[in-house]
């Protein structure tokens, strides 16, 4: 890929002024490895990358087409490789056909055409940030400004894409002159940039810094929100973004007060105050941990005509109701404010808070359902399955089993799809299958133990419930297949008693199976008990003569005879009258 600067500009932008503008290109010399496209781009080449994984990978079975090159090709390299493998596999999806064709007619230039088969590829079934990221990118190349903004919506809660995508959206509706939707979009990347840069510590204080700064921002002040979008633009565009970002976070470094006082990069860009608001909360945690919840909250409704739309204020609100033992309203204000963070792109503050409220509230289907969607779009698949089994839990409890079931169905489809945790997957499988035993559901639940099986051909259990479940669905020549494999891999591992205690019990089960009398009878022989052998050898002889399977019962009885029964002479009469009934 030969990267380009979004909207054209050919040269990176700096800050102009205050103590974070950028010293002149000839100056100072960054390594070479310090050098990297600027966030658009970056974000570009991160999703054309993902949906190149995307094909190459193999969810849901699905084998995707390799060139058979032992290192990593480009990304132009593997789309062509992708539409020529994918020509020949016609039995692929079409999804992955139309994102192979999109890929390779992107990076060829042909940006319409490839528009086109993302298209295709979404409508048949293509739901990853990464794939409206790249529909977004090519809307805009094409001057489609509005489609475009919808798709960029639809990639900001991407880890890998959240910056790019808020910067891409900032310009956009700079160009539809809608200021305060791009000084939002601004702020929001600049908060993804500083906090990147800063330690893990102050993460939180920065955080509660920016949603300051969005608060405190006067939509009719077209002047302030027009410095605010110039002055992130420029900071964030050209190469060299990611040094001017650590080397303004080390500058505020120096400046914070005794370590304690966090600034950040907006700040110094002059988008405004907030010490306001800042110190309100100060006063609202002094009066909470006195206990003083009344006081509390008059000092937050203060506060919030200030700054009413302050999300740190609405948080200790939430809290404030919650030790007021409010729980219902204390939750109701904790799940808008995660709505609130959803919809501006901060997915790590809405997954957080949507966590706090199922902390409160576990049976809260409607914010683990929300947080299973953003665990989600941000590719966090493992995290995102053990929701669903939460979920199916939470449904089992309610005494509403075919929800529990319908979760984790929805869980298992996930992980097969985007590849989750193989332990993960089996606990999927175990419980759908166990759900399913309980409710007589015996082909679902063959279903599921025999994917078990194939996932962990250690699991005896499962083998035996396999084994059990083909027995009861009537389908004795597989079961008899099954239990051959079984019995020989018990005996390879030096377990012969345990398979003949799984013998005993499944004839227990199900009496009357030959199947089962005959392998019960031949490891009674092998383990020395002629006498336990003769007693399943004669009832499967009687099984097989009310079947009218007299050459069966004959061989059967020619066993019975080389064991030397006690009445011996009563098996070698009765085979002589069965050999003569046949001759006759």
């Amino acid at each position: 890929l030969r990267p380009v600067a979004p909207g054209g500009d050919t040269a990176p932008l700096s800050a102009k002024t205050g103590p974070l503008a950028r010293e002149p290109e000839a100056a100072e010399e960054a390594p070479e490895e310090e050098t990297f496209a600027d966030p658009e781009t970056e974000a570009l080449n991160r999703a054309l990358q993902i949906l190149a994984d995307l094909v190459f990978e193999e969810p849901a079975g699905v084998r995707a087409a390799s060139n058979g090159d032992e290192e990593a090709p480009s990304v132009s390299a593997i789309a062509r490789g992708l539409s020529r493998g994918d020509r020949q596999a016609g039995a692929r999806p079409s999804m992955y056909r139309y994102l192979g064709e999109a890929i390779d007619l992107y990076t060829r230039g042909q940006t319409r055409q490839a528009a086109k088969e993302l298209e295709r590829a979404i409508q048949a079934g293509l739901n990853h940030p990464a794939a409206h990221y790249l529909l977004g990118e090519a809307y805009k190349q094409l001057d489609d400004y509005e489609s475009a903004r919808a798709q960029f919506a639809e990639a900001v809660n991407h880890p890998d894409l959240a910056l790019g995508a808020n910067l891409a959206l900032g310009r956009l509706c700079k160009i539809r002159e809608d200021l305060a939707e791009a000084a939002r979009y601004c702020l929001q990347a600049l908060r993804l940039a500083d906090t990147m840069s800063a330690d893990e510590s102050q993460s939180a204080q920065l955080n509660d810094l920016y949603d300051s700064l969005q608060a405190s921002q006067d939509q009719d002040d077209p002047e302030n929100l027009a410095k605010i979008v110039e002055s992130t633009l420029n900071f964030l565009s050209g190469p060299e973004w990611r040094r001017r970002v650590r080397q303004a976070r080390q500058q505020l470094v120096g400046q914070e007060d005794g370590g304690e006082a966090v600034v950040s990069i907006a700040e110094v860009l002059a988008l405004g105050g907030s010490d306001r608001v800042l110190q309100a909360l100060g006063r609202i945690d002094d009066y909470v941990r006195q206990g003083l919840l009344t006081t509390a909250m008059e000092e937050a409704m203060l506060a919030l005509q200030h700054s009413p739309t302050y999300l740190a204020v609405h948080r200790r609100m939430a809290e404030i109701l919650i030790r007021a033992g409010r729980m219902e309203e204390g939750q109701q204000k904790l799940a808008v404010i995660a709505e609130t963070h959803r919809i501006r792109g901060e997915a790590k503050r809405a997954m957080q808070t949507y966590q706090r409220v199922l902390q409160l509230a576990p049976l809260n289907l409607e914010a683990r359902r929300r947080l299973i969607n953003l665990l989600i779009a941000q590719d966090m698949v493992d995290e995102a399955v053990e929701q669903y089994l939460e979920l199916s839990e939470v449904y089992r409890q309610m005494a509403e089993i075919d929800r529990a079931r319908e979760a984790l169905q929805q869980g298992l489809d996930l992980a097969r799809g985007r590849q989750a945790d193989r332990g993960l997957t089996l606990r999927l499988l175990r419980q759908m299958a166990d759900m399913d035993l309980a409710r007589l559901d015996w082909r679902n639940a063959l279903q599921a133990y025999e994917t078990i099986c194939e996932l962990d051909p250690d699991d005896e259990q499962a083998r035996a419930q396999v084994i059990d479940l083909l027995l009861r669905l009537g389908r004795e020549e597989e079961a008899a297949r099954h239990l051959d494999a079984y019995l020989e891999h018990l005996v390879r591992s030096g377990q012969a008693g345990r398979g003949l205690a799984l013998l005993e019990e499944l004839v227990r089960e199900h009496p009357g199976k030959p199947i089962l009398h005959a392998r019960l009878a031949e490891a009674y022989r092998a383990a020395g008990r002629t006498a336990d052998a003769i007693a399943q050898y004669d009832a499967l002889g009687e099984i097989q003569l009310d079947a009218g399977q007299t050459e069966a019962a004959i061989r059967t009885i020619e066993k019975i005879i080389a064991l030397n029964p006690p009445d011996v002479e009563g098996y070698k009469e009765l085979l002589r009258n069965l050999k003569a009934g046949l001759e006759g």
